[in-house]
């Protein structure tokens, strides 16, 4: 959700979804994989930005605090079919 009063949630950025996060710890410790395979759903306000309003469905694989998006983007105004590339890890 999003809100332009705290407290208060105004506008549906997700309205439903679902996620699958995996780990690989086959490898040393300090060098552990993880997945997050999610699928969701925009709120009506998105409209605007992508008519039809697919599901969306993104794959990131997160590894020694970097993370790279293999499927898909959470990007508005991508295509949903282009890959995002890199992002901090932190923020994933």
């Amino acid at each position: 959700m999003e809100s332009a009063t705290p407290g208060y949630a105004n506008t549906a950025t997700a309205t439903a979804g679902n996620a699958t996060i995996s780990y690989d710890l086959s490898g040393d410790l300090m060098d552990i994989r993880r997945r997050d395979d999610r699928q969701y759903y925009l709120g009506d306000f998105w409209i605007w930005a992508e008519p039809t309003l697919p599901p969306w469905q993104v794959s990131l694989v997160t590894r020694n605090n970097f993370s790279c998006y293999v499927r898909g983007n959470e990007a508005v105004l991508l295509p949903t079919g282009q890959i995002g590339g890199y992002q901090d890890g932190n923020v994933s």
